[in-house]
This record gives C-alpha cells, sequence and structure tokens, in this order.
C-alpha cells in the first residue's frame, strides 16, 4: 500500500515538475559529448540536389548549343554560300549563252542597214555597246546596232582593234569571248567572229548586267558576291574603285583557286574587307569566270552570340522555374520529418507532452506512416520517461531514509561508543587502583583504541549523510595552509614511522591567507596521507607538497609509490561505500568514505581534485583551491 501511495505521489511529482520546468534531463545525465560539426537542414539538402538535378541538364544543354552554335553558323554558311554561288555561276552561264546566241544572230541577220530595231533592243538589254564589222585594216565599215557608218564607237580604241585582232587570227573556234579589257578607262568584253574576205565582227559587251547581278547578292551586314574574269581581274565587287580599275585580285588565295578550275568553300583575308572572311566559290563553265560568296567570320560570330543569349535567356528562365519547383518541392517532402524534429526538441527540452503537428493534406503514404509511427515512439517515449521519473523519486527517497538512518544510528552508536572509550581509559590508566593481571591492561588498550577507530567511521559517515542532505556548508576564514599542513604533518608521522615509509614534505612559506574551513581543510589532507600510508609497503615514500600556484590558486599534493589504481577503477573510488574488489586492497580495511569525503569538501569550496595514478606506481592526488 505504501509503495503504491509513493509511486502515485511520485508521477504527480513528474506532472507538475514537466508542466513549470521542464526539466527532465537529470534522469539520464550523461558525460559531455565532442561536438560534431553541424549539417545543413533536410529541406535545404533537397533544394539544392532537386536544383542540381534539374539545372543541370539545362546548363549542360546551354553549354552544349553555345559551343555548337558557331560550327553550326560556319557549316550553315558552308552549304548556303556554295549553293548561292553555284546558283549565280548558272545564272552568269546562261547569260553567256544569250549574248554569244544574240551576237550570232545580228552578225547573220544584218544587212547594209545594220539590225533590226528589235534585234538592238535585244542587243541593248543584254548590255552591249556596240556591234560592228571590221575589216581587214582595221576600219569598221559597218556598225550594226547604228544607222551611220564610219564613227569609231565608244570602247573600240584603235590600240584595242589591233588587240582584238591579233585574238581573233589565233582563236580557232567560232566566237571568241575576251577576258576583261580596259578602253578608255573602262571595261568592257569584246565578242569576235571572223568573217570572210578578212572581216571582223566585233561586239563591244559592258559589264552592267553582271555588276546587277553581283549587286542584287546581298546578306548581313558585309556579306556580298565578287565575280572575276579567268584572269583574277575583279569584274563586280561591291567596292567601286575594283571595278572600275578591274583590279588584279589573283594574289588572294580564293581567287587562285577559281583561276585553277577549283570549286568549293574556303577562309582567307580580303584585303578591301580588312577582315578574315568565308566564301562558297566556283567557275562559269561557258566563260572561265570566278564566283564567290564572302561573309566575314565576325559575322558569324555575332550570330551564333546571339543564339548564345537566346538561349543563355531560356536557360535562366528554365533554372529560375526549376529552383520555384525545387523550393516548394523540399518544402513539401521536409514537412513532415520537420514536424518529428520539432516534437522530438521540444521532448529532449523536457515537454514530454510535446504532440506531433498533423502533416499537410496530401502527403506521401510513407510520410504518414513515418508520422504515425514517430508518434507511437514519442509516446512510448513519455511513458519511459514518467516511469523513470518515478523511479529516481524513490530513489531520492530511499536514498534521503538511508542517510537518515545512518545519521540516527551514528548517534545511538556514539553514546554507547563515548561510554565504552571512557571506560576503556579508567581501566588502561588504572584510576581506581592497580590491576593485578598486566593482560587486561592491553586489552583494555586494544578496546580504546578500537573504540577510537569506530567513533572515527561514525564520524565519517555523519559527514557524508550531511553532505548527501545538504546540511553541510563550508564555514570559510582566513588560515595559514602551511601551518594547517604542518599540523597534519605531525599527527601523521608517527604512524608513517612504524610502517617504515620515508615521509617527506614541502610546504609553501609567506603565501596569503587561504578563505576556506579550516577544519575541512585539514580533513582532506588528513585523509590523503592516510590513504597514502595505508596503501604504501615498508620502505616507500609518501610526499605532501603545499604551493602558490601564480595569483588564481593553492595546490596541494600527495605523492606515494603504493600500490597505485587501475584506470577503470578511477570512478569507483568516489562513490561512497563503494572499494575496490581486490584481496590485496581489501586487507587494508577501510569504508570506502575517504576519497569521497575529500571531493566533495573539496567541491563545496570550488576546488577540483585531480588523480595521477598506474597500477603498481604509486598514486599522486592534486587538490587546487581558488585564491578568492
Amino acid at each position: 500500500m505504501g509503495i503504491n501511495l509513493a509511486s502515485s505521489q511520485a508521477s504527480n511529482a513528474v506532472r507538475k515538475d514537466n508542466t513549470k520546468s521542464g526539466n527532465v534531463d537529470a534522469i539520464a545525465a550523461e558525460p559531455p559529448k565532442k561536438k560534431r560539426p553541424q549539417g545543413h537542414k533536410l529541406q535545404f539538402i533537397l533544394f539544392v540536389a532537386l536544383v542540381t538535378i534539374s539545372a543541370l541538364p539545362v546548363i549542360l544543354l546551354e553549354a552544349w548549343v553555345q559551343h555548337d552554335a558557331y560550327q553550326r553558323e560556319v557549316q550553315t554558311v558552308r552549304e548556303k554560300h556554295l549553293l548561292i554561288a553555284r546558283n549565280l555561276s548558272g545564272v552568269l552561264d546562261r547569260y553567256i549563252t544569250d549574248v554569244e546566241e544574240g551576237f550570232r544572230a545580228v552578225v547573220a541577220s544584218a544587212d547594209e542597214n545594220g539590225a533590226h530595231p528589235a534585234m538592238t533592243r535585244l542587243l541593248r538589254s543584254l548590255s552591249f555597246h556596240h556591234v560592228c564589222v571590221l575589216n581587214s585594216e582595221n576600219k569598221i565599215i559597218q556598225s550594226l546596232m547604228r544607222q551611220s557608218t564610219g564613227e569609231t564607237p565608244v570602247g573600240i580604241s584603235m590600240p584595242t582593234l589591233v588587240n582584238l585582232r591579233e585574238l581573233a587570227t589565233n582563236f580557232k573556234g567560232d566566237i571568241l569571248i575576251t577576258d576583261l579589257i580596259q578602253d578608255e578607262g573602262k571595261s568592257y568584253f569584246y565578242l569576235l567572229k571572223r568573217l570572210n574576205h578578212g572581216r571582223l565582227a566585233v561586239g563591244v559587251l559592258s559589264t552592267q548586267f553582271i555588276r546587277g547581278v553581283q549587286q542584287s547578292i546581298t546578306f548581313g551586314d558585309r556579306g556580298h558576291s565578287m565575280i572575276v574574269d579567268r584572269k583574277g581581274l575583279v569584274i563586280a565587287h561591291p567596292k567601286k574603285e575594283w571595278e572600275r580599275t578591274a583590279k588584279d585580285a589573283s594574289k588572294i588565295s580564293i581567287v587562285q583557286k577559281m583561276i585553277q578550275g577549283d570549286s568549293g568553300v574556303m577562309t582567307f583575308y580580303s584585303p578591301p574587307m580588312k577582315a578574315d572572311m568565308i566564301a562558297g566559290y566556283t567557275i562559269v563553265p561557258r566563260s572561265g569566270w570566278g564566283v564567290m560568296v564572302p561573309q566575314p567570320m565576325k559575322e558569324l560570330r555575332a550570330q551564333a552570340t546571339e543564339v548564345r543569349y537566346f538561349t543563355l535567356a531560356i536557360s535562366a528562365f528554365g533554372i529560375l522555374i526549376a529552383v520555384m519547383i525545387s523550393w516548394w518541392l523540399a518544402k513539401f517532402l521536409a514537412r513532415p520529418l520537420v514536424v518529428v524534429e520539432q516534437a522530438a526538441t521540444r521532448i529532449a527540452n523536457g515537454n514530454t507532452y510535446a504532440e506531433l503537428e498533423p502533416l499537410p493534406a496530401h502527403s506521401p503514404k510513407e510520410l504518414e506512416s513515418l508520422h504515425k509511427s514517430f508518434s507511437r515512439m514519442f509516446d512510448e517515449i513519455r511513458d519511459r520517461q514518467n516511469s523513470l521519473l518515478i523511479a529516481r523519486t524513490q530513489s531520492e527517497e530511499a536514498n534521503r531514509a538511508k542517510s537518515e538512518f545512518l545519521a540516527n544510528m551514528s548517534h545511538e552508536l556514539r553514546t554507547p561508543l563515548n561510554a565504552i572509550v571512557g571506560f576503556s581509559e579508567l581501566i588502561k590508566g588504572e584510576a581506581l587502583g592497580p590491576i593485578s593481571e598486566p593482560r587486561y591492561v592491553g586489552y583494555a588498550d586494544d578496546i580504546l583504541h578500537s573504540g577510537y577507530h569506530l567513533m572515527g567511521i561514525i564520524d565519517d559517515i555523519l559527514d557524508m549523510s550531511k553532505i548527501e542532505s545538504g546540511h553541510s556548508s563550508p564555514k570559510k576564514k582566513g588560515f595559514d595552509l602551511s601551518d594547517v599542513a604542518g599540523e597534519c604533518v605531525r599527527m601523521i608521522a608517527e604512524q608513517a614511522r612504524q610502517k617504515s615509509i620515508n615521509f617527506k614534505s614541502d610546504l609553501a612559506k609567506d603565501i596569503p591567507l587561504v578563505v576556506a574551513d579550516e577544519r575541512m581543510i585539514k580533513q582532506v589532507i588528513l585523509n590523503l596521507l592516510s590513504n597514502a600510508i595505508k596503501f604504501t609497503e615498508a620502505n616507500g615514500s609518501v610526499a605532501l607538497h603545499t604551493a602558490l600556484d601564480g595569483n588564481e590558486s593553492y595546490t596541494i599534493s600527495v605523492a606515494d609509490t603504493g600500490l597505485g589504481i587501475a584506470q577503470e577503477n578511477l570512478d569507483i573510488i568516489f562513490e561512497p561505500f563503494r572499494q575496490i574488489e581486490s584481496t590485496t586492497e581489501r586487507q587494508h580495511g577501510g569504508t570506502g568514505l575517504g576519497l569521497p569525503l575529500v571531493k566533495a569538501m573539496i567541491d563545496m569550496h570550488g576546488g577540483t581534485l585531480a588523480i595521477d595514478s598506474a597500477l603498481g606506481n604509486g598514486t599522486t592526488v592534486t587538490i587546487t583551491l581558488p585564491l578568492k
């Protein structure tokens, strides 16, 4: 019945304690652990992962498009410009055919009055300036496009006539179309056809039609076409100076390719444009003229850059959408775990009645299952914590009952012990008369020493019970630490001499007074010296050392060459009534209260206690007391 009542009271105390203070950490206090580096939140990790997964393909695609844009522009130019060049070559080839046929028809059909007006209009549409017939002396005897005779037409100077006659003489075909020839500052083509009796039909063909065709081919900022004759002289070009002077472009690499009759696409440096160009080029089959369609490489790079900017804008927009969706999705997925984490934190902080918040609607089934599992686990943790608190309360009550029992029993034992000690002293001193049997005097002395020993044990138990119950506090005052330590040396010296132990002391002089409980500090030193002598064999050594550690603290050190303590037992020796279970050590007796009392008294003074020991190598106990 008493147990149930205690459990109920403890449970109520637990609930009250949880409601007000929320401090439950003392149930299972653990030694401090090394702090681990703080990680990132799950929502942030999910967000980064989702953004990376979604944005990486976009970034790779954008990088590939940017890298490939220029190459694709170049490839497009290769295909497009060569096609334009071939189409332009076809136009010029058909134009040459029309020119030859028109010239042949005019020469064959002309009468004494020249060509028919319709034929004249046809020739002019083909850019003929003049068609005439020369005699063997290079005199114009008939103008087929004019009504008057004897007038020398534009484009046929005497040196030109002489040159044409020579060309016609060496030509074995029907109609000869010359290369570009400059006459009186202008450039013309000449059509030559030999007639009977040494006569020569001459057609003067301007470059007007050819230049019109060339000017129709423009694209980009500086994309154009260029036409040269089979010697590399410029027939048509955007730069008018080159057209007017029939510039010799045969030194340019692409023109050399056309002179050789090649066709294709190549890059070259253009002197008039002062830029690197890429061009498709080919030749006109019937005349051998070269046709090319160039464009500055700079324009291709500019177009590729525009593509890059466009793809970059699309990629940035795609990444922005991916970031927004990833943030929402990461928050949605992390929310259940955040709920669990928050509840776990509240429980860890002492709020054992913390509840899990409900999950958002449409949460994944797996997360809902996890939420339910954690909810059950939290219920079990709360039940277990309540049980532990109840057990702790019962343990504390039992401990207080034990301390009260020991205190009461110590007082009850002290009364008969005082009588035993007092009567033993009377018998030993033969206060009421001599004792005839000497052995009785020895027995009385043994009883007296046993009484004192038992009295000391009772005093230790009383001190420990006071400390545990919180009824003991140091009564501080200033005293000379060296004087107190010297008194302890004198009290313990005889005990060391009886065991043949070399006892040494090194006590600091002229140090400030220690502000502490003089009785407790004396008991601390005596307990340490007694333990050192107890566990040190004959011919061993024990040393006491006191010093002022700078301006911060005092140190008291007791070192011996005794049995020593194993590392795994260093924590046990500070537990009250606990002794190391060893036959070698148990033979020295004791209650196991010496070091626990020392530790408790030093703690009450705000000091520290450190033990350096190894089994078989002795022990050194160092106490530090604060200066202030």
